[in-house]
């Protein structure tokens, strides 16, 4: 495992600074697509591109994870890319056939889409599809450890749609289909240059016949047995998640669904910043248990675990306290309703972190009936705490409100019963996670309040100025109160010993970098 720690370390790296720069990238749309679109508006991008990514959920049926899980295996394996691609290509084409069917009758297309045109029905779908391409590619490119120059690519063509967007905020003629056309094209962009990439360096192009026939073979049975369990879980959980929105826009319209969706995609920006180590870790825990190292396992899972969780609820409980404001900043005046919301749906980030990690080990062991049945159970009562919430003609009318507390509430109690499983497998102890993810979120909403009221008595009122320093000070207090209090903020003081470790070593290893590149120019 030595051996390959310098070549994780650098996918790793790499993996967080793409991840960053996504962050970085999905501010600057968040900021310029609500603003520019308003509620409304912004509401039909949110729930049409729901709609679709909820169908290429169905389409997916969770056999893209089955279809990582065994790739990262080895190369042995790689004859699945060429029949997998394949397979994407037909359900790719299906899904249009079937979606152009439902246009061309009014009446189902009303039905289905209400308050979308046509024509925007159509871009959403082809963001959908652009958008599940490229996640298919990233995976392929993750697993056969070529994270470093498909992160390169993909950090190049996130700057140019920033870019895009930007101008096109200029030039005032950024509207709705503007902004899905945009995407549109710079993720097929992507999605060709980075599987460009794939076909390139393995040279697949070369013994496309002999690779496909001899590792599809190898891999069909390991491939099987990871997504059967999968397939019915992914199409319910998917319709699942297409039924809320689709109630969403029925009960509130597409004013409540814009400020849901504005709350969902600042939820999302802040998992971009953690989930980068689940998905390295996914391949080196599948390797890992191809090779029964056990004792790595635990380790890693560990520490993964306590620090994902520690960064995702310290950012986590700094929006929340400063959603107001922040939403103000963002979305503007329009979207003052929405702030409730973000409060919430800040706390949705923290759980999730920890569902991919969890996830990681479950399919990296090939046991996904456990993550299935877990899945499978909250997808059913959260559709029921959804018409008790969201519904005005069967529940409380709570609109976007209402979706985000089920979010939010079904989000800790599943993520923690898959913990729950997850270290029992381990042979580690539940209580102690338990225990930290408490004192974690707590430590850190309090410190965020406590902060906020003190720096808004020393500036009179909240300013780019005073969240800056309000910041600032809210990351001080958590540094020393985590070195000092570890259990407190949910680590131990073998996960500071590796914070420590990891953040030189990999310190040193970009001082390197700079300076070879020094060298050569």
């Amino acid at each position: 495992m030595k051996e390959g720690m310098p070549a994780l370390r650098s996918r790793l790296a790499f993996k967080v600074i793409g991840n960053f720069v996504s962050f970085a990238v999905s501010a600057a749309l968040q900021f310029l697509i609500p603003r520019t679109l308003g509620p409304q508006s912004y509401g039909v991008f949110g729930f049409v591109t729901s709609f679709f990514t909820s169908v290429c959920g169905i389409l997916d049926s969770g056999t893209s994870t089955a279809y990582y899980s065994t790739l990262s295996r080895g190369r042995v394996y790689y004859g699945l890319v060429t029949v997998y691609a394949r397979l994407i290509t037909v359900l790719s084409l299906l899904s249009v056939v079937v979606t152009a069917g439902l246009l061309a009758v009014p009446t189902l297309a009303t039905a289905i889409w209400p308050g979308v045109s046509s024509s925007v029905v159509v871009l959403g779908f082809l963001w959908a599809i652009s958008v599940w391409w490229g996640q298919l590619v990233e995976k392929t490119n993750d697993a056969m450890g070529m994270t470093v120059p498909a992160e390169r690519l993909r950090v190049f063509f996130r700057i140019v749609l920033v870019l895009l967007v930007l101008g096109a905020y200029v030039l005032k003629i950024l509207d709705l289909k503007t902004a899905l056309l945009l995407q549109i094209c710079v993720n097929l962009l992507m999605v060709f240059a980075t599987s460009r990439k794939v076909v390139n360096e393995l040279k697949i192009e070369r013994s496309v016949a002999e690779v496909s026939r001899e590792g599809a073979i190898s891999a069909a049975p390991v491939f099987w047995n990871g997504a059967k369990p999968l397939i019915f879980y992914s199409i319910v959980s998917s319709g699942v998640l297409l039924l809320e929105r689709w109630v969403l826009q029925l009960s509130g319209g597409s004013e409540q669904q814009g400020y849901y969706n504005f709350a969902l995609q600042i939820a999302s920006i802040f998992v971009l910043v953690t989930s980068a180590v689940s998905t390295i870790l996914n391949r080196e825990f599948a390797a890992a248990f191809h090779r029964e190292n056990h004792d790595f396992i635990v380790r890693a899972f560990h520490t993964a675990v306590s620090v994902s969780y520690w960064v995702a609820a310290g950012m986590a409980s700094f929006i929340a306290i400063n959603a107001e404001f922040l939403t103000h900043v963002v979305a503007g005046k329009e979207f003052a309703s929405a702030s409730i919301v973000v409060f919430v749906m800040s706390y949705y980030p923290v759980h999730q972190v920890l569902g991919q990690l969890c996830g990681v080990v479950l399919f990296s062991r090939g046991d996904t009936s456990y993550y299935r049945n877990i899945g499978l159970s909250t997808s059913v009562v959260g559709l029921l705490v959804v018409a008790l919430l969201v519904a005005p003609r069967w529940g409380g009318g709570l609109g976007a409100l209402g979706l985000a507390l089920k979010a939010v509430i079904l989000q800790v109690i599943s993520v923690n019963w898959m913990l729950h499983g997850v270290v029992r497998r381990l042979n580690m102890k539940f209580g102690g996670f338990l225990l930290r993810q408490f004192l974690a979120v707590c430590s850190f909403t309090s410190i965020a309040f406590v902060v906020q009221k003190i720096v808004l008595s020393w500036f009179g009122g909240v300013g780019f100025v005073s969240l800056a320093f309000e910041m600032m000070l809210f990351t001080l207090i958590s540094l020393v109160g985590s070195r000092l209090f570890p259990l407190f903020f949910g680590l131990t003081k073998q996960d500071l010993i590796w914070i420590n470790t990891e953040l030189a070593v990999i310190y040193r290893y970009f001082c390197k970098l700079l300076s070879s590149r020094e060298e050569k120019d």
